[in-house]
């Protein structure tokens, strides 16, 4: 015990830097609003949230705890989040264009996702988009003659099935060597031969004739059976010489006991005087007769036990025969039982993927026959030279068939881009802006990017890209020291527990909440995509124990076009006393205090407040 917890407790040599490694800074906790976000059914789709960082912060490790914590949600299947996910892992050092590589990142999500048949033919559903109309109906048309040719497949295979269990005892008897049943009546083939013989199945084959015994005893009801020992008593040959030679012995027995009597000797001399001589004799011999009587008894007893002798050994055979049939009929059933059951699902959803594929196929030709008069397209719009455009095409045409239900597919296409940071900064951007703008309906996008290298306004990209963003570092209040701490913890440590129960992402916002919301957007001004941002940005800063009102004003001042109103405030929060003044300096800062009430304030609370809203508004 002393050894393992030495090794519990020793710290590694060498730290690898991946992000498969502890949480030290509880990433996975900080990801909890954002996994609930991206699985709320209540979230407008498509939409694009950023894990943003320089160099190190660890965007790819909170990237991984991101998804792990969307694929445990989606298995609590907690309402009102999504559980049908895909998830779809895009690695952009890999180069290409960002359109064809999120469409194939896609594409190969459904293919090996949950309910693989559905989902694969939802990808080739929505990759049929790419093709001609023509091209398309007559590879749908395809499909479904194939769908259909593995239907029959299929049908054909159970009703093979069926046809086996129903003739499962003919076919173990005549067909299955090495079978139970087989390999006895091999190796009894003598004693089998021998005592056929004796009952007169001499002609044919032994073993055939024993087969066929008991494939007729296996046939036949109980009442039936127990005939079988009463019939193999008189009916075969030889039982019935015996019975008749038993009962011979059995009646000479009692007519010689009866000649014994006086009565008997006296009625036989009154009929004629000739019998008086053997009258005479037969009272000088009676001892002698006396015995003969019990030899004959014990004739017809030997006889008859004879004759019921053979028949339990004749039908003791067929019955042990019988007896190993069922044993091999109960194995082959159960397998053939799971086969027919395996088979029927399959047919069934066959039948479900050849009726959809039929459908499809129907639609495209309608389509296609709309289109025969147009035109073809020029060379340059093929898809074969625009692979952009085809991914595009896929994307467009998936986003759709989710937003319509038409088939089975998931809830939500989660969209997973990493590795931005592999790229120069400037096909990082292009690449960062396709990848986003190419998302469709049902779709949500998670970006781990460093903003500050793609261009000189972080703020502006991810304004113009993203509905909410995450500085990702020492999450949860640890500041280096702590971080520190911990990485030299020992191995087994856990990490601390939340000190709260988490809220709910999904909490509606009371009547306060949409004053301090109404009243910190002052500070915005009519932007309409800003004020969106705000909004996102609240429902999950909110989330923590700062209070609400503070909240919404770090966020408005953060986001704010006027740079003067995030100075303004941290220099009320930087200032002296425990509690806030009234805010000086910028007035539209000051309007949106007086709205808030916020005057007298515990200023620790409203620090924390900043701090939580800074995460979902950096570069302020």
């Amino acid at each position: 015990m002393a050894g393992e917890q030495d090794k519990m407790t020793q710290r590694p040599v060498l730290m690898a830097d991946r992000r498969e490694g502890p949480d030290l800074w509880g990433a996975g906790e900080a990801m909890r609003p954002l996994a609930e976000l991206c699985l709320s059914g209540e979230a407008q789709t498509p939409f694009a949230l950023a894990l943003v960082g320089g160099r190190g912060a660890g965007k790819s490790f909170a990237l991984r705890r991101l998804i792990e914590a969307v694929e445990a949600a989606a298995r609590d299947a907690r309402p009102p989040l999504l559980s049908k996910i895909v998830i779809a892992e895009v690695d952009a050092a890999t180069g290409g264009d960002a359109a064809s590589a999120v469409a194939a990142a896609v594409f190969t999500a459904l293919e090996r996702g949950d309910g693989a048949s559905h989902y694969a033919t939802l990808a080739d559903e929505a990759a049929q988009a790419i093709l001609d109309p023509r091209q398309a109906a007559a590879a749908a048309a395809e499909r479904h003659d194939e769908m259909a040719s593995r239907l029959e497949q299929e049908r054909r295979g159970r009703d093979e099935t069926e046809a086996r269990r129903a003739r499962l005892s003919e076919s173990l008897l005549y067909e299955t060597p090495g079978s139970r049943v087989d390999a006895f009546i091999r190796a009894s083939r003598a004693a089998i031969e021998a005592r056929l013989k004796r009952f007169g199945f001499a002609d044919g084959d032994a073993d055939a004739n024993f087969r066929n015994l008991v494939r007729d005893l296996a046939a036949a009801r109980p009442r039936s059976r127990i005939g079988l020992f009463v019939r193999a008593i008189w009916a075969y040959r030889g039982q019935t010489r015996l019975i008749v030679l038993a009962i011979l012995a059995f009646g000479l027995s009692v007519l010689i006991n009866w000649l014994r009597l006086p009565a008997a000797g006296d009625w036989l001399a009154s009929l004629s005087g000739g019998l008086a001589p053997a009258v005479t004799w037969m009272r000088a011999h009676d001892a002698a007769l006396g015995y003969a009587s019990q030899a004959l008894f014990a004739a017809a007893i030997l006889a008859l036990g004879l004759n019921l002798w053979r028949a339990a050994r004749f039908t003791s055979l067929l019955f042990r025969g019988l007896r190993l049939l069922r044993i091999d009929i109960a194995e082959r059933r159960r397998t053939l039982d799971a086969s027919a059951a395996r088979l029927e699902r399959r047919a069934a959803a066959l039948q479900m993927e050849a009726e959809a594929a039929e459908a499809r196929a129907e639609t495209l030709a309608r389509r296609a026959g709309a289109t025969t008069a147009r035109p073809p397209e020029p060379a340059f719009l093929a898809p074969a030279e625009a692979p952009e455009r085809a991914a595009r095409a896929f994307l467009d045409e998936l986003g759709r068939i989710i937003a319509a239900a038409a088939s089975p597919a998931p809830h939500r296409i989660f969209i997973a881009i990493d590795a931005l940071d592999a790229l120069p900064p400037a096909e990082a951007r292009r690449f960062l802006e396709t990848a986003v703008r190419v998302a469709g309906s049902g779709a949500a996008v998670v970006a781990a990017a460093d903003l500050a290298r793609l261009g000189d306004d972080p703020g502006a990209i991810a304004e113009s890209l993203f509905e909410a963003v995450y500085e990702v570092g020492a999450g949860g209040g640890v500041a280096g020291e702590g971080l520190a701490a911990r990485l030299l913890a020992p191995a087994a440590a856990p990490p601390a527990p939340p000190a709260t129960a988490p809220q709910a992402l999904g909490a509606p916002l009371d009547e306060a909440e949409l004053g301090y919301l109404n009243s910190a957007s002052a500070l915005i001004g009519p932007r309409p995509r800003a004020l969106k941002r705000f909004y996102n940005a609240y429902r999950l800063a909110r989330l923590g124990e700062a209070p609400r009102g503070a909240v919404a004003l770090s966020l408005a001042a953060l986001m704010a076009p006027d740079r003067g109103a995030a100075a303004a405030w941290r220099w009320m929060l930087a200032g002296e006393g425990e509690q806030l003044a009234a805010a000086a300096g910028h007035a539209g800062l000051s309007a949106a205090f007086d709205g808030l009430g916020l005057e007298g304030a515990d200023k620790a609370a409203a620090r924390s407040a900043y701090e939580a809203a800074r995460r979902f508004a950096p570069w302020s």
